[in-house]
């Protein structure tokens, strides 16, 4: 698991403590497998380009692009998640959008997008699956995290995207 970029540490918020403790309910032992990286990391909740001027240390997109393949080199794993710090057209610590800098790094070219199954959700899987067929992404798929309550998003979706799977998937017990 990559986190490039994450912000709201400093209230406790840990995307690599999330997923660490999730992957220990699904399978104690797992945890040992598991190796989880933040690259560039702020205390206050905040967007990381506030963040990273706030603290005048962004890297430049090249530094990150470069921080970004050195990382997913060093892996070495079949699978790979990388979260963006939003969605993919959130910006970056220099604030060029995050899709913009993910597209000049070779690794990630290949994408299973991870989508919205609560109210309002339609939209922004949409709006992101967009965004990167418009940039040279190959969307492989989506996976849809459902709400409880059973909104329909998996049902929309796959009438308006058939270029893959998609995976709906029931909402996480965390």
């Amino acid at each position: 698991f990559l986190k490039p970029l994450q912000t709201g540490t400093a209230r406790g918020d840990s995307d690599v403590g999330t997923v660490t403790a999730y992957c220990k309910t699904l399978d104690p032992g797992a945890s040992g497998q598991l190796t989880c990286k933040v690259l560039y990391n702020w205390p206050e909740p905040v967007s990381p380009h506030v963040a990273a001027a706030k603290a005048n240390d962004a890297p430049s997109d090249s530094d990150f692009c470069g921080s970004v393949t050195e990382a997913l080199d060093s892996l070495k794993s079949d699978l790979t998640l990388v979260e963006t710090a939003g969605g993919v057209l959130s910006p970056a610590a220099s604030g060029t959008s995050q899709a913009d800098l993910y597209k000049r790094v070779e690794a990630l070219r290949d994408v299973v997008l991870v989508g919205d199954g609560r109210l309002g959700g339609i939209s922004t899987t949409m709006t992101s699956l967009e965004s990167l067929e418009r940039r040279p992404f190959n969307i492989k798929g989506i996976v849809l995290i459902q709400s409880e309550d059973g909104v329909g998003n998996a049902d929309y979706l796959s009438s308006h995207w058939s270029a893959g799977p998609l995976l709906a998937l029931p909402s996480l017990p965390i």
